[in-house]
């Protein structure tokens, strides 16, 4: 089986979230922010190594917002599907 050549590849999924023009984040269960795509950088204006360890509450959510978050995060662990809309919080806070 020949090599295809490098530009015939499939981008990874990693690349993917990485392209998107979208904020893609992951956290832990507790808010802790793992991941923090090219997108998430654009939107809210905090570099990668800005982000990465820290609470995504003290970061980009607003405090008038924190319990409906904590709503949505529990809803996905309990496996319900998720839709909403909310306000957050860019670095310059607006």
């Amino acid at each position: 089986m020949k090599n295809r050549p490098e530009s015939d590849k499939n981008p990874s999924p990693e690349e993917i979230l990485e392209a998107s023009p979208d904020a893609i984040i992951t956290m832990s269960q507790k808010g802790e922010i793992f991941s923090w795509n090219r997108g998430a950088e654009i939107i809210f204006g905090f570099a990668r190594e800005e982000a990465l360890g820290r609470s995504i509450y003290d970061l980009i959510i607003p405090p008038d917002r924190k319990k409906e978050t904590e709503n949505a995060v529990q809803a996905v662990l309990e496996g319900r599907p998720v839709a909403y809309e909310s306000v957050r919080r860019r670095k310059d806070a607006s």
